[in-house]
């Protein structure tokens, strides 16, 4: 058990320092994406609906902007195909989540893809450990979408899937060694945090909308898809 906790506490540490050494770089649109995502949270919880639209579809290019100090490399393709699907994604999300559309899926699905290519370019493999995780994660949530809402079924199957995959992929423990780069050390959180805002959304579809619920379910999604996103996407540009 001590071991666990120590291991625990271990990687909350390596999450904090490949956080803060992205906020550290003289970037202003990482600051700004982090900033603009915080406002989705809250003007989810809060119920500003204009606001959360405006704001969700805006938020993910301001990210993008990073793309154009980078260098021109294969991995910067991946991970510029994996923000212009997540706006996409995005998008479609605020139109509603009551029936999911094949664009949704496809642009969730892009986002995922794009991350997943550019780990695999960096060395990454599948733990078993996560890769058993995500999939019992992917069940039971295949399997409450049939109980209770069949439409869903594909959209969290395809989405989880690709999220699993992706936090599989980043808890390749060469990405927390202590030689590797503090931004790596990030990657895990980054698409561990993806995973959790997928649940979310999820669970948001089937919460009756404008309930406390379905508002602390949306800026809980918001929160965690931008957080992981910016920990993802700064621990492969950095490599």
């Amino acid at each position: 058990m001590k071991s666990l906790v120590n291991a625990a506490a271990r990687r909350t540490k390596q999450g904090s320092r490949a956080l803060i050494a992205g906020l550290r770089r003289a970037e202003p649109e990482r600051l700004a994406f982090l900033a603009v995502g915080e406002s989705v949270a809250w003007s989810r919880l809060f119920q500003w609906d204009r606001a959360d639209k405006g704001l969700s579809r805006a938020v993910t290019p301001v990210l993008a902007l990073s793309l154009a100090r980078l260098p021109k490399t294969r991995s910067t393709g991946y991970l510029a195909g994996a923000l212009a699907a997540g706006s996409v994604g995005q998008w479609v999300k605020t139109r509603g989540l009551a029936r999911p559309s094949a664009l949704g899926v496809a642009g969730v699905s892009g986002h995922y893809a794009g991350y997943g290519f550019a780990l695999w370019h960096a060395g990454a493999r599948p733990t078993p450990t996560m890769a058993a995780v995500g999939g019992a994660a992917v069940l039971g949530g295949t399997l409450a979408a049939a109980a209770k809402s069949p439409a869903h079924v594909p959209a969290v199957l395809i989405g989880g899937a690709c999220a699993a995959l992706n936090a599989a992929l980043a808890d390749d423990p060469s990405f927390r060694e202590n030689n590797a780069p503090v931004q790596a050390q990030g990657l895990s959180h980054g698409a561990n945090l993806l995973m959790v805002s997928e649940a979310a959304t999820f669970a948001r579809a089937l919460t009756t909308p404008g309930t406390w619920g379905f508002r602390g379910l949306g800026a809980a999604e918001a929160a965690a898809h931008y957080l992981g996103s910016f920990l993802l996407f700064e621990g492969l540009a950095r490599r």
